[in-house]
């Protein structure tokens, strides 16, 4: 899939770098606590955290989380499938994971093998709606079905194609981001979690223009939280 900007310079957006902060950090701090356990995990579908010539970047995923306190640089696993960009980050910060596989596959074997430990699922796709709530869907009947505790699923999708001639407008925007939530209750996998009683969804969802001024993609993250503790 093409991208409107230069992959380098997207984790410098602001409003990539709020949206972290309402949908991540805070909402963990809300939930959960201050800091993630020690031996607890962060996994995000990472991308490319330096920039052309491999200079980490503060205003990255991985930076913010560090700079935030929220969690130590070896709590995080960023998976992607782009080999340079598993390279580029490995070298920047060594002390990460860094893992060159699909997301949800990535995870299954990790689980498999014994190390699977998330206390911070942030599913960021690149996906629209459709295959977003699908995808979503996927990850927390995994969660669910693995039985992992304590858990916070944080998924990130377009409700706008990238390659749009206008920018929608804000009530557009609402009304979209609902039919998604109204999505989510028509897939089979989410209605199987949902049943349990396990999960809770945080009440807002959070809606947030692309990079550039003059992007006409609109996103949107919703919060799926396990606690234990508040059950």
């Amino acid at each position: 899939m093409p991208f409107d900007f230069p992959l380098p310079k997207f984790y410098a957006c602001p409003h990539k770098k709020d949206s972290r902060e309402a949908t991540i950090i805070a909402r963990y701090r809300q939930y959960f606590g201050k800091t993630l356990p020690k031996d607890k995990q962060y996994w995000t579908m990472c991308s490319m955290q330096t920039d052309d010539k491999g200079v980490f970047q503060e205003g990255s995923e991985l930076g913010q989380m560090l700079a935030s306190g929220i969690l130590t640089e070896n709590q995080f696993y960023g998976v992607d499938i782009m080999e340079d960009f598993i390279t580029a980050n490995r070298n920047a910060k060594p002390k990460a994971h860094w893992l060159r596989n699909d997301f949800e596959q990535q995870m299954k074997i990790a689980y498999k093998e014994g190390w699977f430990n998330p206390a911070i699922v942030f599913a960021d796709l690149l996906n629209m709606t459709r295959a977003g709530v699908q995808t979503v869907s996927n990850i927390m009947c995994f969660l669910e079905d693995k039985n992992i505790h304590n858990v916070m699923l944080v998924a990130n999708m377009m409700i706008t194609n990238p390659h749009a001639r206008r920018q929608i407008s804000e009530a557009e925007a609402v009304a979209k981001a609902q039919g998604v939530v109204d999505a989510f209750g028509k897939v089979p996998e989410f209605k199987h979690v949902w049943r349990n009683d396990t999960w809770k969804a945080h009440p807002e969802y959070y809606l947030y223009n692309g990079s550039g001024n003059k992007s006409t993609t609109r996103l949107v993250t919703y919060i799926f939280y396990k606690n234990d503790y508040l059950s």
